[in-house]
């Protein structure tokens, strides 16, 4: 089944240019490590499934989530970030760190900030007083819709599965908020 319809389409464009913002290439597989998707009318079991899946095919991921499966816009993004010893599920802001630099990731008190590396890995940016403020955060929603609109997505895939290395998971078995 192929849910293309123009909010899928739009997700993921948003997706593809948060993953370019970030400083990833936009189609060559560079990294397995990290993962960009989106999701729908979230549910704490959904976060919990896609981490357990994190944890499994080893890969860390950035979620845009919606409100449900008809607007374009997401409402907040997530993180589920692997540490030596758990998943970790944190709500991110993407924020504009400067012109030059790639997008990263603040967490919603402002107190741990993570980037992409060189090598397409999540790392934690250590010391950093970046803060994900009004004006940081709007900037770099500005930079992911300018991208987004240049690029040439073919929204052929199911947006009901969530996205790893080692395959899919199904997400209509895990029940939503609604």
């Amino acid at each position: 089944m192929n849910n293309a319809t123009p909010a899928v389409t739009a997700r993921l464009k948003t997706s593809m240019a948060l993953r370019k913002q970030m400083g990833m290439p936009l189609n060559a597989i560079v990294s397995d490590a990290i993962t960009f998707a989106s999701l729908d009318a979230p549910s704490e079991p959904m976060l919990r499934a896609m981490a357990g899946k994190a944890y499994e095919e080893r890969q860390d991921a950035v979620l845009a989530l919606y409100r449900d499966r008809h607007v374009e816009d997401p409402h907040c993004y997530v993180l589920i970030y692997r540490t030596a010893t758990s998943v970790q599920v944190l709500q991110v802001d993407p924020v504009d760190a400067g012109k030059a630099q790639p997008l990263v990731l603040v967490t919603e008190t402002g107190g741990r900030v993570f980037q992409i590396d060189e090598r397409g890995v999540v790392r934690e940016r250590i010391g950093s007083t970046l803060v994900a403020d009004k004006r940081n955060r709007a900037r770099a929603l500005k930079r992911i819709a300018k991208e987004a609109e240049g690029i040439d997505a073919d929204p052929a895939w199911e947006a009901t599965h969530y996205g790893l290395k080692g395959g899919a998971v199904d997400l209509t078995t895990v029940p939503s908020m609604h």
